[in-house]
């Protein structure tokens, strides 16, 4: 997951809220503060969503026996192979 992605940034912008609120908006908290804790969300946000998504991702299908070329059905499939061009 990027860490300019849209979760992300929203994310950090909801949790930072306050301070977003306070910094731009009724001027009781200082700009750089605010931005601070805004970068410091991103962060956290970043890395949870990261972790999540390894978690929760695709998950790599296992190889069955059918696509070794091994067991019975392979077996099969070359016996019918067989059937078909002695016909």
């Amino acid at each position: 997951m990027s860490p300019l992605s849209a979760p992300v940034l929203g994310g950090a912008a909801l949790i930072s809220a306050p301070a977003l609120w306070g910094a731009f908006v009724t001027g009781t908290t200082p700009t750089e503060v605010a931005l601070t804790r805004f970068l410091v969300c991103a962060v956290l946000c970043w890395a949870g969503l990261a972790v999540v998504s390894l978690l929760v991702g695709p998950s790599v299908p296992a190889r069955s026996l059918d696509q070794t070329g091994t067991g019975e059905a392979a077996a099969a499939a070359a016996d019918t192979v067989v059937a078909d061009r002695a016909a």
